[in-house]
This record gives structure tokens, C-alpha cells and sequence, in this order.
């Protein structure tokens, strides 16, 4: 260093104009002491350097002496001029007064034991007797832009604080995890970048042991959580997150909460000989005891997507993230295969050779046996008690809202809870949001199963997945009112799917079989068989009129249409098992308000486009024969049909109030005359022209032949009927 020294009086000034010291070049320093009596030198120093060159200097200054070791981690590149002002009492060191600042150009910084990493940093630093403050720093982390606020010492505003640093970016999870195998699960569980402020300190524990300490908090607004409800997250939507984690990483402690949903409560794995431990509680209580390994799960939960996270614990269990230790929770809502099951308490433990659960709810309780191993091969085997399955909503028209849907969720025999009618557009049924294929086998057994209203009794279904998605191999269903038998298959993936049954209904009282599907009152007797060949968009369990493409056959013997109300009786929906049985034709009520006993009713129906046609559905009894042909609307909810009617009873049908062979023979009689009018209960036959909607049809008569004059004597035949 060359220096130009003056002394004036008992004083002296100082100048030099360039010199080097710890590798750092001194472009200009001044130091002036006024007074020897009284010395107190002052200095003013610019330099410039490499930045590993300032690292070193700041080590051995008195600024960071005490943090030397904790720097002495740190590499750093590139480089930055400074400046400082020192004012040093020589009798009080003490009282010693710096004021200083810098400017950072391209600066690297490696810190291979914290697995740091940040590039080409640069920005201001201030620093003072007592600590330093760098920030904010622009620079990249993980290759994204980042911003870095760094403080060391006092200018952490925390005394047991060595250094807090601060960085700011948009990162990916699965980039945050970069370096940290033990985490490497929860990248794979999280699709997008969110803001981050991610945070580091170092501060003193007990005794003189340092504590490390990273941090992360980010609303996730932007990242795709794809881990299973009540976890789940769209990139749309915001779900805070507050992580804190110790370091080192092997065996450190993770805590995560995540809104007011969930917290968590980590042991991270050391190499082979310590496993993951981890409990995880729904809601906002952070969990304190920990298991030997495993994930245990607690707590209770708005919603909880059951089998997304039997899923998700197998996969685990397998060797692709961490194993289930157990499961106790409760869930307002348990979301099975996308469908709601309330108020549902599940129990679940690993056995040597998978995974048993226990689940208990209104709606569907047993038990359920999940193999560890071979999934696709031996698949999951259920003995339920009870499984009363939760009917799709209606399908409404293209851009209408669906008006009065029940609730998801319902309970059946429960009534509702009251909510407003919903008015958003139905989603693409054929989007289940589950690949078929993906599924495995499935053995199920269940003592009391219900599809929406339907009762269905004891039941059993097979399945197994296939290249294209699953096939039903057996669905049989055997109750005292109803027996049935299905199979087919469901193809497609997530997006796009369909399914296509063949399914085989036969009673041997149609009106038990009705009542059993939740339509009490519409027949009684009629031995029935129906066939249903077709194909809808979805699940099987998506299975609606409206949406199927396919044919119904219908063969009902010996039964009779009881006294209805208006209304009830609309004849062709009650072959349908799992739509309203009253949306298929036209309302009988005037002409079955009495009843009508029937021999048979036959006919096909033809699914297609939101419509149901027949053009050979009979009807033939005692009373009457009618014939209908013509177009339901299934989605506009309307009428284009042809009926024909041709009475038995002659040319004397009975008045509203006689008796002809017994009160069965006049209701038929009524009925006829009910549908005829005044003015026809001398007709042959009678032909009617239905439209308009499900709720106000239009009855038009387009033609009527009139009964030729009975012979002199002739006595009008009685009306019977072969019902009971």
C-alpha cells in the first residue's frame, strides 16, 4: 500500500491511492486522526474485489467475527466494490462507529451443505459495526428469477439470530425438493410454479449449538396439488402453506400446514436405518406424536376422497412413496369412485399381505381388503352390509340448467337438506374423471344394495380391467321383488368414456318390482321380463335414458293398473329401473283413474339422441286393447306419440257408477269410457294424437269409428279380468 502521510499540529492525515489488503484492492482510503491526546481515528475507504476475496475480508472483520464459521460454508464468485466510513476510539474500541455500503455484480453463491445454489447475484449492501444487509439481490434459484434479502447479525432484529436470508421466486415444488431424495415423492405429487418466499436462518439453540432452520411459505395459487380430497388443489385455486424444516436434512423435523385444512407432522428418513414417520391431521391442530414409521392419519375432514387415498397408500406401500402406518378418520363427506357418501366414520391398518379397512356410514359400511401386491391380478374384495349407491343427477338439454337437482350426496330415504336450486350447466357425463383401465379387479359382495331408489337385495359383481378399460363379468342382483342379471363393460380413459351393458330384469310382481325402485302404487301382479341393450356415456353407475343409445324390450303378463292419481300413470317410463318410471309417454290418468286389468303389455323401445320410440307397444285386456307408437323426449321433456284404443265392452259401456262383473270389470269400464269421453262410449276405436310437454300433455282426437247396433237380444258382454 503506498501512503502520503501529513501532520498537522498534534494531528494527522493519511491518504492513499491504491493498495491491496486481504485480496481486496483498496482504490482510495483516507484516515485522519485530529488530536494524539485524544485519538480517535477516522477512515474512509473504496475498494473493489472478488467476491470470494469480500467473503474473507467480512470474516475478519469485526462485523461478522463471531458468524466466521457459518461464512466459511459459503462459496461465492463474482465480484463488488464497496465503501465504508470507520470512526475508532483508540482508549474505546468499543465505541467504535462503521458506516458502510456495497454494490454486487454477478455473484454466485454455493453452499453445498445447505444445497444452495443461487447465480449471478447482484444489488446493494449496507452494513454497520454490528451486522450487514444485503438485499434485495436479483439473481436466479433452481433457474428461475429469484430475489434475495440476506442479513447477518444484528441486522437480524433477532439476538439469538446468526443469519436470516430471505428468497423470493416462482418456483415448482418439484424444484424446491431438487437435491432431497427423502422429498422426491412430494414433486411428483404437484404439477405448476406458485410465488414462494422461501427462508433460511441460523440462530442459537441450548448451549452453543447452532440450529438450522428452512422455510417456505406460498399460496400455491398457480401449482396443481394432485394428491387426493381434501389435499387436492386446482392451479385456480389458493391453499396457504407454511413449511418449516431442520436441518441437516437426514432426520430432520418437517412441519406443513396447509390452510385450515391439514397439518403435518414429519420424521424424515435416514438412509436405511431410520424410516419416514409422519402423522397427518385434518383440520388446523398441528399433531405431536409420531409413529415408528408410516404415515398415520387422523382428524376429520370436510370431505375425504376414500378411494383416492387407499389408492395413494398402496401405491406407497409398494415402494413409491411412504407407507401407511393407519388411518382413523371421520369425513362429512366420503367421496368413493367420484360419488358421496356421507357422515362416514374409516378404519384402516396394513396386514402382511395388504391393507384391511373398515368403513362405517348410512350408506355404506363393511369391510374392504386391498392386496399390497399383485393389485392388478388379485384386485380389491369388499363384504359390505349395506351399499346404497347414489343416483346421477338428471341430465338436462344442451345449455339449459338443471333446476331441483337433488343435493349430492343424498341419502336414500333421507330427505334432502333445502338448497337453493343449482343453475350450473351439466358437465360432459362421459368425464369421469377416472381411467376404466386403471381400475383393478374388483370381487364385491354387498347384503342390501340400492342403486339411487332402487332396492335391489343381495348382490355380487365381478371385474376385472382390460387393455381398453373393464369388463363386467357378473352383476347379479336377487331380491324378494326383483332379480337381476348384467354384465358388459366400460371403456375409454379419464376424459372420454362409455359403458355398454346388456341387463336382464324379471319379477314376478311388476308392482313389487316398481315399488322395490322407489314407485310405489302403479301396478299390481304382472309377472315381468325386460331386457335393456345399450350403451351410455360414463361409468355404469352414470346409467340415464336421456344420455343412452340402445333398446329395451318389455313382456308384463296378467296385472293391473291400480286407482292413480293424475298424473302417475304415465305408462311407458315404468319400464325404466333407474330413471323416473313416469317419463316415458303420455298421462292415463283419466283412463286408468279407476284401474284396468290387463293380459299383457309387449313392446320395444329405441334409445337415441334424447329420445325414446316405439312402434309396437301393446296393451291387451278384457277392457280394451290400446296400441301406441311414436317418439318420447327424453331431454326436451315432451310428447309426438299415436294412440290407438279399441274398447271389448261392446256398444254399452257403463256410466260413472255401475256395476258390471264386479268392481274390477267397471273400473275397467270407467277407465274407457274416461278415455273416450262423452259422446264415444259407443265407438269401435278411437285414435288420439299426444304432444306437448311431460307436464301439460295434449290428448287430440284425430279419428273415431263408431260400433255397429248389437244384435236384437244380444245382452252386452260383461267385463272381466284375470287379475287378482
Amino acid at each position: 500500500m503506498d501512503v502520503e502521510a501529513s501532520f498537522v499540529g498534534n494531528g494527522m492525515l493519511a491518504e492513499a491511492h491504491e493498495g491491496e489488503s486481504l485480496g481486496i484492492k483498496l482504490d482510495h482510503a483516507v484516515a485522519l486522526i485530529p488530536d494524539f491526546a485524544d485519538t480517535v481515528l477516522d477512515l474512509n475507504v473504496q475498494g473493489s474485489g472478488s467476491g470470494a476475496s469480500l467473503l474473507k475480508f467480512l470474516q475478519q472483520s469485526p462485523i461478522a467475527r463471531h458468524e466466521a464459521d457459518t461464512l466459511a460454508k459459503l462459496r461465492l464468485g463474482g465480484s463488488g466494490a464497496f465503501g465504508f466510513h470507520l470512526s475508532l476510539p483508540v482508549k474505546d474500541a468499543e465505541a467504535m462507529r462503521l458506516e458502510g455500503s456495497a454494490q454486487l455484480k454477478d455473484m454466485d453463491v454455493d453452499a453445498p451443505e445447505w444445497k444452495l445454489a443461487l447465480g449471478k447475484l447482484g444489488g446493494p449492501v449496507s452494513f454497520d459495526a454490528h451486522g450487514m444487509h444485503a438485499g434485495p439481490l436479483a439473481g436466479s434459484f433452481r433457474g428461475q428469477p429469484s430475489s434475495l434479502d440476506l442479513t447477518i447479525a444484528d441486522a437480524t432484529g433477532r439476538p439469538d439470530t446468526v443469519l436470516s436470508a430471505r428468497l423470493q421466486g416462482r418456483y415448482a415444488i418439484g424444484e424446491l425438493v431438487q437435491g432431497y431424495p427423502q422429498l422426491d415423492w412430494l414433486g411428483a405429487a404437484a404439477e405448476g410454479r406458485s410465488d414462494y418466499t422461501l427462508g433460511f436462518d441460523i440462530a442459537h439453540g441450548s448451549g452453543d449449538a447452532l440450529v438450522q432452520t428452512l422455510s417456505a411459505d406460498s399460496t400455491l395459487a398457480g401449482t396443481t396439488l394432485k394428491l387426493p380430497v381434501p389435499l387436492s388443489k386446482p392451479a385456480d385455486g389458493t391453499l396457504p402453506l407454511h413449511l418449516t424444516l431442520g436441518l441437516p436434512v437426514d432426520g430432520a423435523s418437517l412441519e406443513v400446514a396447509l390452510g385450515e385444512v391439514m397439518r403435518a407432522h414429519f420424521r424424515l428418513p435416514v438412509g436405511d436405518t431410520q424410516p419416514l414417520a409422519a402423522t397427518i391431521a385434518f383440520g388446523n391442530a398441528m399433531p405431536g406424536s409420531l409413529p415408528d414409521k408410516g404415515l398415520r392419519i387422523r382428524g376429520h375432514a370436510a370431505a375425504l376422497d376414500v378411494s383416492g387415498w387407499v389408492q395413494h397408500a398402496v401405491a406407497g406401500s409398494s415402494g413409491n412413496g411412504p407407507g401407511l402406518e393407519s388411518i382413523d378418520v371421520t369425513a362429512d363427506r366420503a367421496l368413493v369412485f367420484e360419488h358421496d357418501f356421507p357422515n362416514m366414520h374409516i378404519k384402516a391398518v396394513p396386514e402382511p399381505d395388504g391393507l384391511s379397512i373398515d368403513a362405517d356410514s348410512p350408506a355404506l359400511a363393511g369391510h374392504v381388503d386391498v392386496p399390497a401386491t399383485d393389485l392388478r391380478k388379485r384386485g380389491i374384495t369388499a363384504r359390505l352390509q349395506r351399499l346404497y349407491w347414489p343416483q346421477a343427477a338428471p341430465q338436462p338439454a344442451a345449455g339449459k340448467p338443471v333446476q331441483g337437482a337433488p343435493p349430492k350426496g343424498a341419502v336414500p330415504g333421507q330427505p334432502p337438506a333445502a338448497a337453493p336450486a343449482s343453475t350450473e350447466v351439466a358437465a360432459n357425463p362421459a368425464a369421469t374423471g377416472v381411467d376404466p383401465a386403471s381400475l383393478p379387479p374388483f370381487h364385491l359382495w354387498v347384503g342390501d344394495l340400492r342403486l339411487g331408489a332402487a332396492k335391489l337385495g343381495e348382490a355380487r359383481l365381478e371385474t376385472w380391467p382390460t387393455a381398453q378399460g373393464m369388463h363386467i363379468d357378473q352383476l347379479r342382483a336377487l331380491s324378494k321383488s326383483v332379480q337381476l342379471n348384467a354384465g358388459g363393460d366400460w371403456n375409454g380413459n379419464a376424459q372420454e368414456s362409455f359403458t355398454r351393458m346388456r341387463i336382464d330384469f324379471s319379477a314376478q310382481d311388476l308392482g313389487s318390482m316398481l315399488t322395490a325402485f322407489g314407485y310405489e302404487g302403479l301396478f299390481t301382479g304382472g309377472k315381468t321380463h325386460a331386457v335393456l341393450d345399450a350403451r351410455w356415456p360414463g361409468a355404469p353407475t352414470s346409467f340415464a335414458l336421456v344420455t343412452m343409445d340402445g333398446t329395451l324390450g318389455v313382456d308384463v303378463s296378467h296385472g293391473r293398473i291400480p286407482e292413480v292419481g293424475p298424473g302417475v300413470g304415465r305408462l311407458f317410463g315404468l319400464v325404466s329401473v333407474a330413471e323416473l318410471p313416469r317419463r316415458l309417454t303420455l298421462d292415463f290418468g283419466d283412463v286408468f283413474g279407476k284401474g284396468l286389468g290387463f293380459d299383457s303389455i309387449k313392446g320395444d323401445f329405441r334409445f337415441a339422441d334424447g329420445n325414446a320410440t316405439t312402434d309396437n307397444l301393446k296393451i291387451r285386456g278384457p277392457a280394451a286393447d290400446i296400441d301406441i307408437s311414436g317418439r318420447t323426449g327424453l331431454r326436451a321433456r315432451d310428447y309426438d306419440q299415436q294412440v290407438y284404443v279399441m274398447p271389448h265392452v261392446g256398444n254399452s259401456l257403463p256410466v260413472v257408477g255401475a256395476v258390471v262383473a264386479g268392481p274390477v270389470g267397471a273400473a275397467a269400464g270407467f277407465a274407457v269410457q274416461g278415455l273416450l269421453g262423452k259422446g264415444l262410449n259407443k265407438a269401435a276405436s278411437a285414435r288420439y294424437h299426444v304432444s306437448g310437454s311431460w307436464e301439460k300433455p295434449v290428448f287430440t282426437l284425430v279419428e273415431k269409428h263408431e260400433a255397429q247396433p248389437a244384435a236384437t237380444g244380444a245382452a252386452p258382454a260383461p267385463a272381466s279380468s284375470t287379475a287378482h
